[in-house]
């Protein structure tokens, strides 16, 4: 269970500090990631730090990706505790999705394509798709 949290895990969880706390945190894991988050809390549980992806539901059942840390906290050699820390970083894994596709699109369209980098004084090109470099219009 969780025994503190801060303004932003009651933000990112969309609830009150109350109802946090009354909840186990495996409770907003997404089953299909349950089992791996279990691993990482067993090997922080070992004495090791462990970092993590994976997808949680708030109690408003709004999805998120975030980027889990466990910290043990240890006392003289004994760890009695987890320390965890949790980043919202949908709207980047969301971003990424975006570049990729975007990426896919300009490397596998016939159409020639070259970007160049328009904040350079020489606006170099930085990239040009395979189209262009077999496009003999332009040999």
């Amino acid at each position: 269970n969780f025994e503190s949290v801060n303004e932003a895990t009651t933000s990112l969880l969309e609830a009150e500090e109350r109802d946090i706390l009354a909840s186990p945190f495996i409770g907003r894991i997404k089953q299909e990631y349950k089992e791996a988050v279990d691993r990482h809390f067993r090997t922080a549980i070992s004495g090791t730090t462990s970092r993590f992806e994976c997808d949680i539901s708030s109690f408003r059942s709004r999805d998120s990706i975030v980027l889990v840390t466990f910290i043990p906290i240890i006392a003289r050699t004994e760890v009695i505790g987890i320390h965890g820390m949790a980043k919202d970083i949908t709207a980047r894994k969301r971003d990424e999705d975006t570049l990729r596709i975007f990426r896919r699109s300009v490397e596998a369209t016939p159409n020639s394509v070259v970007i160049v980098d328009a904040r350079a004084k020489d606006q170099p090109i930085v990239h040009a798709n395979p189209a262009f470099y077999i496009n003999p219009a332009i040999k």
